[in-house]
């Protein structure tokens, strides 16, 4: 918790460099920008706004907008310093977990059109996320900010990253169409499937440490 915490100090930092925000003008910034791959909840906002304030990082002011008058935080010298002591840091490596791609590593022991409905249900998503990245280069690409090179770096790690995922998935379905006539012929005859997975043996087979990639 305290990781993470720290991380959104910094986070909150770096929208504060686009100038004077409210807490909610950071949560629809992140909304309409990094919520594909960073994301806060509109809880942790302003807590780690106050505590920025109190550790000279950034500094409220009251500003006007219309007839109301609202908090803005923006950063201060001391806090660009620390935002840029942390950009020059190697990236912390996140664990990767992946439920789908779990279900498909053990997935000769389910229901194998199940499986297939799992890797449809991410086809129609990763679609529907296509469109919104069509929709943030859109909007990228008709203004003129200097960090817009560094906001269509980021968005092309998603477009590619996305294209790999569309491609699996199409390969997904291919491939378990394929399997499942097989499978379904060879439990008929002999009451189970005959496939070989890694790791497969009998009662009496000694267990045997396997590496992907064919290493031992």
């Amino acid at each position: 918790m305290a990781a993470r915490s720290n991380k959104t100090r910094l986070a909150v930092l770096g929208f504060l460099t686009w100038g004077p925000m409210s807490g909610y003008d950071i949560r629809k910034a992140i909304s309409q920008s990094t919520r594909f791959f960073w994301s806060e909840s509109y809880g942790q906002i302003y807590p780690v706004l106050q505590q920025l304030a109190r550790e000279g990082l950034a500094r409220a002011r009251v500003a006007r907008q219309g007839r109301r008058q609202r908090v803005v935080y923006e950063i201060t010298p001391t806090g660009r310093a620390f935002l840029q002591s942390w950009l020059a840091e190697a990236p912390e490596e996140a664990p990767v977990r992946n439920e789908l791609l779990l279900k498909t590593f053990f997935g000769r022991h389910g229901i194998q059109a199940r499986l297939r409905q799992h890797v449809e249900a991410l086809l129609h998503r990763m679609a529907a996320v296509e469109q919104e990245l069509a929709g943030i280069r859109s909007r990228i690409e008709a203004v003129d900010h200097p960090d817009a090179p560094y906001w269509l770096l980021t968005l092309r790690f998603g477009e590619l990253q996305l294209d790999a995922q569309l491609a699996w998935c199409r390969e997904a379905l291919r491939m378990l169409d394929s399997v499942v006539p097989k499978e379904a012929n060879a439990t008929g005859r002999r009451g189970r499937s005959s496939a070989h997975v890694p790791g497969d043996q009998s009662p009496s087979e000694p267990v045997r440490k396997i590496k992907l990639g064919g290493q031992r």
